[in-house]
């Protein structure tokens, strides 16, 4: 059961912020601030902005822990303040740690390598290493909530925070843990960070109009913008959650996993890893293609990852829906199925997108007066590839909720697919509580 969300990203710090401002149509992503752009080809990214470390943090902790920690512990603070727990609700054997990072303290392995090399090896940090590995994120979170159930992370790359939210839900199943604070962050704006995506060709240098920059499935897309922020989940057996009068705001019933075996940076070009893990997904959940209301994208904004998840979704969810009679009527909206995201974090799309999902679970009313609607066209999404269908976003504001909106009535699918080869997806659905 999914009972807290936590958020912290371009678009607010906190998970009603972000929200609001998603539902009004704000984009984070702008002009990057954290270094000089000057020599840069990109010169965007979706910075958290005003953030305060020591908010959440004590100034003589703040040295031991990269900026993607940080983020994390307020993150989980959100995420444990909306789940109303207290760690006194629970015996802490029970309750893990799973926090997710594609690759952790950047910020402050760039940082500690200036040091070196300007001053010698006696001029870097004794917190080096323990600031900037991905498990301290965990770490620092157990030793906050004196959690000391089952602690673990995983750097998967774009697939992580899915892999850590599964892999918990997975944990509380088998019976290993009772709750688990799960999800992902990363903190990758700095000049190797931008400047390695850049030298991939992997980044959009729509430089001249940020808001506009990340258009996943646009057959204008050069690229994804990268971001930074966190997502974080407090998940818990049904019976903790009931036992604690918790909010329940969903659950999770299924996990999937797979990998593409095909190319160290590029999916498999026929879609085929992230096929399987859908169908791994749905098969754990004992749902069909015809249960989905709604697939969460990976969405990277290049040609070739674009073209090649249609193809998978294509395979796993609308083949089985008549997809050829839906494909044909070209200028019908089809309202609630497909969802893109401004900007890309790494790890931290996945669990933001399933952090946004449980949220519009709980706020029917709000979801329905704000409404992402795409429209199906005969246009391949990579060329030569005539059979493609293609995607033109509008997105669609309501001031009231439309009685035709039944996404959030069934289930979900929240598939995440991952350019080097890692997929993991997930199967969300509204609580539906035991009579």
């Amino acid at each position: 059961m999914v009972t807290g969300v936590g958020l912290v990203c371009a678009l607010g710090i906190g998970t009603e912020e972000s929200w609001k401002n998603l539902l009004a149509g704000v984009s984070g992503i702008g002009p990057i601030t954290h270094f000089d752009t000057t020599d840069f080809d990109c010169k965007i990214a979706g910075e958290v902005k005003n953030f305060d470390p020591f908010v959440w943090i004590e100034k003589k902790e703040l040295k031991k822990m990269g900026r993607f920690i940080q983020i994390a512990l307020a993150g989980a603070d959100f995420a444990v303040r909306q789940a109303q727990w207290k760690p006194e609700q629970s015996d802490l054997d029970e309750v893990g740690v799973y926090i997710a990072s594609g690759i952790g303290g950047f910020d402050i392995i760039e940082r500690e390598h200036i040091k070196l090399t300007s001053g010698g090896p006696g001029k870097i940090s004794p917190f080096f290493i323990p600031s900037a590995i991905v498990n301290l994120a965990s770490g620092h979170i157990s030793i906050r909530y004196g959690a000391r159930g089952p602690n673990s992370a995983t750097a998967t790359a774009c697939s992580a925070s899915a892999h850590s939210i599964g892999d918990s839900f997975k944990i509380i199943e088998r019976g290993a843990a009772e709750m688990m604070i799960c999800g992902g962050t990363e903190a990758t704006i700095t000049p190797m960070g931008v400047g390695g995506f850049a030298a991939m060709r992997a980044l959009s240098t729509r430089n001249d109009d940020p808001a506009t920059a990340s258009r996943p499935f646009d057959r204008d897309r050069d690229g994804f913008v990268v971001g930074e922020g966190c997502g974080i989940l407090i998940l818990e057996s049904l019976e903790h959650a009931q036992k604690r009068n918790a909010p329940i705001v969903a659950e999770i019933v299924g996990y999937g996993m797979s990998g593409d075996a095909y190319h160290i940076t590029q999916p498999g070009g026929n879609g085929d890893g992230a096929f399987r893990v859908m169908r791994a997904a749905l098969k754990d959940a004992k749902l069909s293609p015809d249960d989905i209301g709604y697939v969460n994208a990976h969405g990277t904004s290049t040609p070739i990852g674009d073209a090649i998840e249609t193809r998978a979704i294509e395979a796993a969810v609308w083949r089985a829906r008549d997809w050829q009679e839906a494909a044909g009527e070209f200028d019908e909206i089809h309202d609630g199925t497909f969802a893109r995201r401004r900007g890309r974090a790494g790890s931290r799309h996945q669990r933001a997108g399933a952090a946004r999902w449980n949220f519009a679970a709980d706020d029917q009313s709000i979801q329905c007066r704000s409404r992402m609607r795409f429209r199906l066209r005969a246009e391949s999404c990579a060329e030569g590839d005539s059979g493609l269908r293609a995607f033109e976003f509008v997105w669609v504001w309501r001031d009231e909720c439309g009685a035709d909106f039944q996404t959030l009535d069934g289930e979900v699918s929240a598939k995440i697919f991952c350019k080097p080869g890692f997929s993991a997806g997930i199967s969300l659905q509204k609580t539906k509580m035991p009579a």
